[in-house]
């Protein structure tokens, strides 16, 4: 996967972590970005644009599951599942974060991010139950 994909990656997964909350007690899209009415008919009231109040230790950043991203892992659970037939795809070559993760610190830095939340698969640490790799 090219490069500019994993920025892009990157960065939608950033943007759809920070847009995507909702307030506590709220219910529906009452974010800084409503796309629809909280239901219809109903518009909400009209508010001052909002002020960026995020404090100077506030975090920005991204996420990556070790699953989706890793790569070349046939030992886990999911992949185990997916070989069963239940899903068309196969787990396959991924971003091959295994290898690539100080790219994707890299990436993550290089747009601005300052947090970066990511997995590793157990079944890397523990290929068989019992015998632990403690080169992974």
């Amino acid at each position: 996967m090219s490069i500019f994909y994993r920025v892009v990656a990157l960065s939608l997964a950033g943007l759809l972590a920070a847009c995507g909350q909702v307030a506590p007690g709220k219910s529906g899209n009452t974010g800084p970005f409503p796309i629809l009415p909280p239901w219809p008919g109903q518009n909400p009231p009209a508010q001052e644009p909002a002020k960026s109040a995020f404090a100077k230790d506030f975090l920005w950043g991204v996420a990556t599951s070790g699953f989706q991203t890793e790569g070349y892992d046939t030992n886990s659970q999911w992949a185990k599942w997916a070989l069963s037939g239940r899903t068309p795809q196969l787990p396959g070559r991924a971003t091959d974060s295994w290898n690539r993760y100080p790219e994707d610190f890299d990436l993550a830095r290089n747009i601005g991010l300052n947090a970066y939340r990511f997995s590793v698969e157990w079944s890397r640490i523990e290929p068989q139950p019992g015998q632990f790799d403690r080169l992974a």
